[in-house]
C-alpha cells in the first residue's frame, strides 16, 4: 500500500472543500469564514496533501503552518422507495 503524500488542488465552495468526490471542513475554515466567502465572491482553489489510502483526512498549507482538514460526509444507507 503506498503511504506517500502527493499533493492536488482542492476547490473552495459554499458547501465546503471537495477534493476527489468528498467534502471536507475543519475548525480554522469556520472561523475564517472560507465558506461563507465561496458564497457571496465564487469558489477558489487551494493546494492540498493526501494519502489516497487515507481519503477521509487531507492537508491544507497555511503560510508556515500545516492544517488537517476531515472529511464532512455522513455515510448513510440509500433507501429505495416504492
Amino acid at each position: 500500500m503506498n503511504k506517500s503524500v502527493r499533493f492536488g488542488l482542492g476547490l473552495i465552495t459554499p458547501k465546503g472543500l471537495v477534493f476527489n468526490e468528498k467534502t471536507y471542513t475543519n475548525a480554522q475554515m469556520i472561523k475564517y469564514q472560507w465558506f461563507e466567502h465561496a458564497a457571496k465572491f465564487g469558489d477558489w482553489e487551494c493546494p492540498i496533501g493526501y494519502i489516497e489510502s487515507n481519503p477521509e483526512y487531507i492537508v491544507l498549507f497555511n503560510h508556515n503552518e500545516m492544517e488537517v482538514a476531515t472529511s464532512s460526509e455522513v455515510n448513510t444507507p440509500i433507501q429505495k422507495q416504492c
